[in-house]
């Protein structure tokens, strides 16, 4: 896979899967537009500060990019040991706003690749609140969002997960006329700096993924198909939300299902 003549932004680009991602890009030819709240200079040919949790930061980071895009890689992301009105805004709402904001910078053909995460496989069963959710913008009223809904520490980092698993899939044809594609992996535990701070909310000693031999992944086994989508390779994926976590999901549809 080659990316020469071809910018790629990625979020969350200055450690982990972030880091891991623009330097797979950059190693391909591509010129890699960093983009996070910590300065990133390795792997990354220039550097624009985001908060995604701010949407006037969102607005100064698009506005920023003064030249064509062909790629954007969305990685930036918290765990569930930020509040929850927080772990919403970043991972699903501020992510959707500078996508939005992007897009008059996203060349024709462009490809976007979503972070979600095996934890948001039960969207279908949300639909309702996302429906609400998909209607605030980052000066919306989290805490009370929250509260009306039940969204906890115990399943904020799920919910946002599911909400960009199903913004993924109900966006394609609003950016179908332009052959802009949009996708997501759902990634099971990866091996990065954010680990620690997930097992350290997991309490259930039965959890799908103690059923495995190797449960984490690692970033270049994540950052692979993120490549991959980000790539005129996968032309033909669109509107796809993909597990990459070595089978953890077909242990979780096993255990419900029953088979």
């Amino acid at each position: 896979m080659s990316f020469e003549g071809k910018t790629i932004i990625v979020t969350g680009s200055s450690r982990g899967l972030g880091a891991k991602t623009a330097e797979m890009l950059k190693e391909r030819g591509a010129r890699i537009i960093g983009m996070d709240k910590n300065e990133s200079t390795e792997f990354v040919d220039r550097y624009i500060p985001l908060d995604l949790a701010d949407q006037a930061s969102i607005d100064a980071a698009a506005a920023a990019v003064d030249e064509p895009v062909h790629g954007l890689c969305n990685i930036a992301g918290v765990a569930p040991t930020l509040p929850p009105p927080l772990v919403i805004k970043i991972n699903f709402t501020g992510t959707r706003a500078l996508t939005n904001a992007l897009m008059p910078k996203l060349a024709d053909g462009a490809s976007i690749v979503n972070v979600a995460s095996g934890t948001g496989m039960g969207w279908p069963r949300n639909v309702a609140k996302h429906k609400v959710l998909f209607e605030m913008g980052l000066d919306a009223d989290f805490d009370a969002f929250c509260a009306e809904y039940d969204i906890e520490k115990v399943n904020c980092y799920h919910f946002s997960k599911e909400a960009v698993i199903m913004w993924t899939i109900g966006e394609w044809k609003m950016i179908e006329d332009r052959g802009i594609r949009m996708n997501a992996i759902n990634p099971g535990p990866i091996e990065t700096p954010l680990l620690e701070d997930f097992l350290s909310d997991m309490v259930n000693p039965n959890a799908p993924m103690f059923e495995m031999e190797r449960s984490n992944g690692t970033p270049e086994e994540i950052a692979s198909p993120i490549v991959f989508l980000a790539s005129d390779e996968s032309s033909w994926i669109h509107a796809a939300a993909i597990p990459v976590d070595g089978g953890l999901s077909a242990i979780v549809h096993k255990r419900i299902h029953q088979f």
